[in-house]
């Protein structure tokens, strides 16, 4: 966790220091230009920076939990477990329980599980992330409403300007350096704080059974 740590500090760092240089280029004479497309820029480096760290916590999680058996699992983390390598319950045959009964399938690192599943491709949000967090049996934490909007505005405007549905002019249109920051800050607490949920996560072994955990 250190490591995803110290790579999440240095992107916060970029993308404050893109804030101040936009604060520092509104002050220039002819700026206005220049001014939309770094805040447009930053949108980018905001959602980036969401899905930089997600994909850091969830290689951590299925890096921990390979190494452990199917039977020592949490009941969210079989489902997963099942659902990658037979899609369904169903579809566990004699010849497959067996490998189940004797430990020879492993959980998937992410890698290998996002070749099979989707978990998240530009569409992160609170809700999206909630979704996941629950998939993984992991708590989360009820933020703020404001909070809440500023991650699914920063998803939106990510999402046109990468779908070519609006400019670099265009997407920025409207907010103002006050609007910039409060987006920079609510998106570094919001990840912040799933940083540390996941921490206590992995640090708890919160993945394993009730039974196998105490």
């Amino acid at each position: 966790m250190d490591i995803i740590k110290s790579d999440f500090d240095d992107r916060c760092e970029t993308i404050n220091h893109l804030h101040n240089h936009i604060e520092f280029m509104t002050l220039q004479s002819k700026s206005v230009t220049t001014v939309l497309i770094l805040k447009s820029s930053l949108f980018v480096a905001i959602y980036n920076n969401i899905e930089a760290t997600f994909f850091a916590l969830f290689e951590q999680i299925h890096k921990e939990v390979s190494s452990v058996d199917y039977h020592a699992l949490s009941q969210r983390l079989k489902v997963l477990f099942v659902e990658y390598h037979f899609n369904k319950i169903s579809s566990i045959n004699p010849g497959s329980l067996k490998k189940l009964q004797e430990c020879e399938l492993k959980f998937p690192q992410l890698m290998e599980y996002l070749d099979k599943r989707k978990l998240f491709s530009g569409n992160l949000d609170v809700r999206k992330a909630k979704d996941i967090f629950y998939t993984y049996g992991i708590p989360f934490f009820e933020f703020h409403p404001d909070v809440s909007e500023s991650i699914l505005t920063v998803k939106n405007k990510r999402n046109s300007i990468a779908h070519g549905e609006v400019t670099l002019l265009d997407a920025s249109s409207g907010f103002n350096n006050a609007k910039m920051k409060r987006l920079v800050d609510d998106n570094e607490n919001f990840l912040t704080k799933l940083i540390s949920i996941v921490g206590l996560y992995l640090d708890g072994r919160k993945y394993l059974s009730a039974v196998n955990a105490a």
